[in-house]
């Protein structure tokens, strides 16, 4: 067999087919779960959760450690210190011994293969449910936090608004007879947005026989799983899609194992997935083999890898073309943070809890909204419940809602080498325009168009073409980095020169107004520049309208008539209805490009979509529930505090606009082509490794990784890897999915009690 080596194509050696949008199966939407609060049931990278026990079958029974990850090899991260210091300052409160941020154990893994990851998907999100706690308890109901994919929007269209927290239903049954016998794991997953974007019910069967040990890296288990779609209420469907998957893990002659076959069919296509691994129990060195299958719409695709690693290299051979990738070269990537107070405790905020509905079925409300997995669009005066505390509220829910824009602040210069996105629009459409402040040109320049094929990278105009480019006094940008749209319009003449290029930019971050907030405007009347028809595309003559904010129904109204979203009309997306001014400052004489520098100023948005209306609960009382809207950081980048970086940090000395909601600190994501995968934007050191602290008024905050993958650096020279040999005589395993197992999982349970939320128990003491 002729082996093809040298760098003669890009190989991902987080090798396998790439996961198109029908091949993303429901554990493959998993990939973002929280793990869990730190003080709660926390399992390290190769750790588990077993510390629970329970007094049936006739005497007290441990549960055996699940691991919360599995990985083909593993690779020594030095480049983060264990300073005691802070920038240079004495250690610091929020380190001493016994702070929530000391105890946050950091979830660090090598990602070396996208085979893996529905199983780390699966051990991931069964970490979240707190099994040990269990043992021999009865099905239980854990609800986990789903965060969005990371591929976050880059596009001029942007909001800061537009996301409603999800959570996903998984019912979970441990049991063990006693010390001696296996630990048996049924679980039932309610996915709402499963293999081809059907809803899908994923019954699991574990039996682990050995938990997570020096001689178990691993521990030993064999698992597997079927997925059934279903209807718009949660029912089975029987139609030909859906998927099985079997998987293995164990010890043998002192080595570990692990084997994974997959199988799955949807009405366009199918996949298949069969791994073999066999590593040293350090996992330093091991051997793999892979292949994938997919066919889709008439097209298909296959791969073949195998794999070889040691202390010092991880080399591929993917369908014939060798690839070597170093383990002392490591980029971070970070998947979540956590942020702390001055005395090492977690920041926290009431942004929302989980309820019952009088279906029984479960959601989530919060400052975004309400979710539920298989509600319907109306859920205007449903009666729910609050799961913990079984207070009683009724949902009300509005064709729109309003949204407040606080002034903020930023130096022209701040802006530089920012990627600002705006729409360019012609006769033939609207593209999406990517412009970059130049502050030592003093002028705005375009610099390419974003392509939705590809991830909405960059696509760089010719050097001829970057070219200086002037804002109407309307016009604006949205900017990522800030999550905030920029009115860069007022920065301009009427000549369109440029007025003061040392000045500042006037900006408004976003909140949305709720009732019984203090930022409600009761009976506000409110002047918009626009059409005589609101809604209206139709700007041939704009005017200053005015409108009326009634406090009591939260509608914004034209007269007596509400402005709200007619289905069929322009802008299939809803309408949105900006800048709204208060009366107090508005004037007949009022330009609309001045509404950018008053301190506050509203808009109004409705339409068909959640995210256009306004999802709140009511108490008995008639009072309504208000939440927390996310800590709002605005924090100025520095080279050093990149832990990727040491010189020529492309973002160093750019601002950041991050967000805390008491789980994660959002931070923009971009597709990186080098790695062929999405990557934060940066990627912070902790702040006690000399890591960055945040100020917001006069409070100090400290950030901590909590989930972070090690990526190795591909090599230019293979020959470096000469020593290091691939075994071609390493086939596919010959394991296979056992279908009596999952029918032991039975039908979904009906009735359970919800015990952990988002990795948190609900009736911990």
């Amino acid at each position: 067999m002729t082996r093809q080596t040298g760098n003669t194509r890009k190989v991902n050696h987080r090798t396998g087919l790439k996961r198109t949008e029908k091949r993303a199966t429901s554990w493959q939407s998993l990939s973002m779960m929280i793990l869990a609060m730190a003080g709660m049931v926390f399992l390290s990278a190769c750790g588990g959760s077993g510390g629970g026990s329970s007094s049936g079958f006739g005497g007290d029974v441990d549960a055996l450690s699940i691991p919360s990850r599995v990985m083909l090899t593993r690779a020594e991260d030095d480049s983060v210190s264990a300073s005691t210091s802070q920038n240079g300052f004495s250690r610091a409160v929020y380190t001493d011994e016994g702070t929530d941020y000391t105890n946050l154990v950091k979830d660090s893994w090598v990602d070396d293969t996208d085979a893996l990851e529905i199983v780390n998907d699966i051990l991931g999100v069964v970490q979240d449910t707190a099994y040990g706690e269990f043992m021999n308890d009865g099905p239980y109901l854990a609800l986990v936090k789903k965060v969005g994919d990371s591929e976050q929007s880059q596009t001029g269209q942007s909001s800061t608004n537009a996301t409603t927290e999800e959570l996903m239903e998984m019912v979970v049954d441990v049991t063990r007879e006693s010390n001696d016998d296996p630990m048996i794991v049924k679980i039932w997953v309610k996915e709402s947005d499963g293999s081809g974007g059907n809803a899908m019910l994923i019954r699991g069967y574990f039996e682990v026989t050995e938990g997570v040990s020096d001689e178990y890296p691993y521990g030993a288990m064999e698992a597997h799983f079927t997925g059934t779609p279903l209807d718009g209420n949660g029912n089975e469907l029987d139609i030909d899609a859906g998927f099985e998957m079997a998987m293995r893990i164990g010890a043998a002659g002192g080595s570990v194992t692990i084997e994974l076959v997959e199988d799955g069919t949807e009405p366009e296509g199918f996949y298949s997935t069969n791994v073999n691994v066999l590593a040293s129990s350090d996992l330093t060195e091991g051997k793999a083999y892979i292949e994938e299958e997919e066919s889709w719409g008439g097209g298909s695709n296959e791969m073949t890898a195998w794999f070889a690693y040691n202390d010092d290299y991880f080399k591929v051979d993917e369908d014939d073309v060798i690839s070597v990738y170093s383990k002392s070269d490591l980029v971070h990537k970070i998947y979540r943070y956590r942020l702390f107070d001055e005395d090492g405790a977690l920041v926290e905020r009431n942004s929302g809890f989980p309820i019952r509905f009088e279906d029984g079925g479960h959601g989530y409300a919060g400052y975004h909204g309400i979710w539920s997995p298989f509600g319907g669009e109306d859920m205007d005066g449903e009666t729910v419940i609050r799961e913990g505390t079984f207070d009683q509220y009724t949902i009300v829910q509005k064709a729109g809602k309003l949204i407040k824009h606080s002034k903020e602040e930023i130096l022209l210069s701040k802006l530089n080498g920012i990627e600002l996105s705006t729409w360019d629009c012609d006769e033939s459409g609207c593209q999406d325009l990517v412009v970059k402040y130049d502050s030592t040109a003093e002028e705005f320049v375009k610099r390419g168009y974003r392509n939705e094929e590809t991830n909405w990278n960059v696509e760089p105009l010719p050097i001829g073409e970057q070219t200086a480019v002037a804002f109407e006094q309307w016009e604006g940008a949205w900017a990522e980095a800030l999550r905030a749209y920029l009115p860069l319009g007022s920065l301009f003449n009427e000549s369109g020169d440029l007025i003061d290029p040392e000045g500042t930019l006037s900006y408004h971050n976003e909140t949305t107004v709720v009732p019984g907030s203090d930022n409600l405007p009761v009976n506000a009347t409110l002047h918009h520049f626009g059409p005589a028809t609101p809604g209206s595309q139709d700007w041939s003559s704009p005017d200053w309208r005015e409108y009326t904010f009634d406090a009591s129904a939260m509608m914004l109204k034209n007269g007596a008539e509400p402005i709200v979203f007619e289905s069929g009309s322009d802008n299939d997306w809803g309408w949105h209805i900006m800048p709204l001014v208060p009366d107090a400052d508005w004037s007949e004489s009022m330009e609309p490009h001045e509404v950018w520098n008053l301190d506050v100023f509203y808009s109004w948005t409705t339409g068909e979509d959640d995210w256009n209306k306004l999802t709140v609960l009511q108490d008995g009382d008639g009072d309504y529930v208000a939440f927390d809207a996310p800590l709002r950081i605005n924090y100025t980048h520095q080279t050093g505090y990149d832990i990727n970086y040491d010189t020529n940090d492309p973002n160093d000395g750019k601002i950041f606009g991050m967000e805390w909601d008491g789980f994660d600190l959002m931070i923009p994501w971009k597709f990186d082509e080098d790695h062929d995968d999405w990557f934060p934007v940066i990627n912070l050191r902790d702040s006690h490794a000399d890591g960055p602290s945040f100020t917001v008024g006069s409070n100090t905050y400290y950030v901590k990784a909590a989930e972070e993958s090690l990526v190795m650096s591909e090599v230019d020279d293979i020959s470096v890897a000469n020593s290091l040999e691939i075994d071609y005589t390493l086939t596919a395993t010959a394991l296979e999915y056992d279908a009596s197992k999952t029918e032991l999982v039975g039908a979904y349970p009906t009735s359970v009690d919800l015990e952990v939320i988002k990795g948190e128990l609900v009736n911990a003491d």
